[in-house]
């Protein structure tokens, strides 16, 4: 800001780092980086989507000198199955319903790359995979029945070395008065009232990339201690 808030598609918002919660995952860390912020659920028929032109990028610095050491790259590339429609994410192709993520319905597709960078690989890095399919936004039950069952979780793609990756629309989950912190910290949230969620019934779109610890420290391992050497782990999103 304030430059970046003029190229929306490329608005990048908050960004998050954290040890893996799930059974068996505590060996991993969750990466996780929003753009394009305050996307109204229904605004159809184009949606939202990643731009094919931005290089969306989670960088991790490891030594602490406030530098990335290495960086997970993510480009996006969109297609039209049907161009005779001004219809956007979903188009009356079959059957005008979107069962999952290959259906022709889905009108315009997004497939999205993954490379990592770091000293080994050099600039041009190494491509974890590619071809994984965001999933269309949740348009609603007649277009998109049991989103999260047949189109949010199929978009959850394993990568090298049980690594896993997701890209699309999620509802924002960043509580936050916006009003009131931009009106001089007037923060009405701490009010006896209860809290005013700004952006809540609001989506944004979301990469998330699952990674073992062991891939993001100087060490290349797990560290002893959260004050051993190696046991730095700095992140944020471009």
């Amino acid at each position: 800001a304030p430059l970046i808030s003029m190229d929306r598609y490329a608005d990048n918002t908050d960004t998050y780092a954290f040890r893996s919660v799930e059974a068996g995952r505590k060996g991993f860390v969750t990466l996780i980086a929003n753009y394009i912020p305050f996307q109204e659920p229904s605004g159809g028929p184009q949606y939202f989507r990643f731009d094919d032109t931005v290089l969306y990028e989670i960088k991790i610095d490891n030594t602490g000198d406030g530098r990335e050491d290495l960086s997970y790259q993510f480009q996006f590339t969109t297609r039209t199955i049907n161009y005779d429609t001004i219809l956007g994410m979903s188009a009356v192709n079959d059957d005008g319903v979107i069962n999952n993520l290959d259906d022709v319905d889905y009108n315009m597709p997004q497939t999205y790359s993954v490379t990592r960078v770091d000293y080994r690989t050099g600039r041009r890095g190494r491509l974890l995979g590619g071809g994984f399919r965001t999933p269309p936004p949740n348009i609603g039950p007649r277009v998109t029945p049991n989103y999260e069952q047949n189109l949010g979780q199929p978009a959850v793609y394993d990568l090298p070395g049980g690594s896993k990756v997701f890209a699309g629309q999620r509802d924002e989950y960043f509580y936050i008065d916006v009003g009131g912190i931009f009106d001089a910290l007037n923060l009405r949230s701490i009010g006896a009232t209860g809290g005013i969620d700004t952006t809540k019934g609001y989506n944004v779109s979301t990469i998330a990339i699952e990674v073992p610890i062991s891939d993001l420290t100087s060490s290349r391992a797990v560290p002893s201690s959260p004050t051993a050497s190696d046991a730095v782990v700095g992140v944020w999103a471009t």
